[in-house]
């Protein structure tokens, strides 16, 4: 009768922006599409509270790796004909590499969560 939750996927993508510092005070978008593994409610409360660490001067953090790990399932970015494809693992480590990448993930996955559109 209600098949509504059936049409939901599992899966899912969104867009990421990831700002690089470059030369001159400047900065380089990269921007690239993560797929997520869709998580419900007490899943995603449960991931967020593992994941929040505090310092020996008691700062508040989120490790975001083991949050992305149970999350992020690939990573899709335009190839050089324009067509979107899913990154090479190698290329995705490289990426994931690069400081604030998993940061610009994340808060990608926290927005998805939100009930925001994305902008076009």
């Amino acid at each position: 009768m209600f098949n509504f939750l059936k049409e939901i996927p599992q899966t899912y993508t969104w867009p990421v922006e990831l700002m690089v510092p470059i030369n001159g005070g400047k900065r380089k978008k990269i921007t690239f599409e993560a797929e997520f593994k869709r998580k419900s409610r007490t899943e995603t409360q449960k991931l967020l509270s593992a994941a929040r660490a505090v310092d020996e001067n008691g700062i508040q953090s989120i490790e975001f790796a083991p949050i992305l790990e149970e999350v992020l399932i690939g990573i899709n970015a335009k190839d050089e004909s324009g067509k979107s494809a899913p990154l090479p693992d190698d290329i995705k480590e490289e990426l994931l590499e690069i400081t604030g990448a998993e940061a610009a993930i994340f808060n990608a996955y926290m927005s998805s969560l939100s009930q925001e559109k994305t902008k076009n």
